[in-house]
């Protein structure tokens, strides 16, 4: 049990490397069986096809920044809606390689993306870790704000955080010395992002379109 296990792992990592580094349609089973030391029939034995083989990686990104997200979470009492947000950058900051690979999958082109990601809830697609940044939020401004408010504020903090760090991930950032591509200026514009959309809900002269998720 343990080699086949072993041998499964060395396949769903080779294809990871090769998924993020030149794209799923790019990538051939037989060069994942090679970067793998493993044999075609492996593959087809514990996947059956590229596209199960990609649909279980996405599943495992998934529950992995799902669960740094939690285990992120239970370090303290209490997070402002701000403090998470900037911590969360400072995670994927941390971990970059892992979670910048993971990031390069999900953007590839033409790729069908499992219907349920984290296999959790029914019908649940949310960005990964969001039903945990939910809490943040639903604890930082209350219930008295609207759903469809809370969720929407979860969703573009979320989508601006990946953004800012796939950005400084980019060869463009790497060599702009002196940009304002830089992490200390993408933590500010995290902090003003939070500031903004929470003053924002929170005033009721503002009228917001609402924005349906269901």
């Amino acid at each position: 049990m343990e080699k086949k296990e072993t041998a499964k792992n060395r396949i769903i990592e080779a294809s990871r490397a090769l998924f993020s580094e030149v794209g799923f349609e790019s990538t051939s089973v037989r060069e994942i069986a090679k970067k793998a030391s493993v044999n075609l029939a492996s593959i087809n034995y514990y996947f059956k096809s590229k596209k199960n083989l990609l649909a279980e990686i996405f599943l495992l990104n998934f529950k992995n920044f799902s669960d740094s997200l939690e285990l992120l979470y239970k370090e303290r009492e209490s997070w402002s809606i701000e403090e998470f947000s900037l911590k969360v950058f400072e995670l994927l900051d941390e971990r970059k390689e892992e979670f910048y690979s993971a990031f390069q999958i999900f953007f590839n082109d033409g790729v069908s993306l499992p219907a349920n990601l984290n296999g959790d809830q029914e019908n649940y697609i949310g960005p990964p870790g969001g039903k945990t940044f939910k809490k943040i939020v639903d604890n930082d401004l209350g219930f008295e704000v609207e759903e469809w408010k809370r969720e929407w504020i979860m969703r573009t903090l979320f989508n601006n955080i990946v953004w800012e760090f796939v950005v400084l991930q980019t060869n463009y950032a790497k060599v702009s010395e002196g940009s304002a591509i830089n992490k200390e200026d993408s933590l500010k514009r995290i902090k003003n992002l939070c500031y903004c959309l929470v003053s924002g809900v929170r005033n009721q002269g503002i009228n917001f379109s609402e924005v349906s998720y269901s």
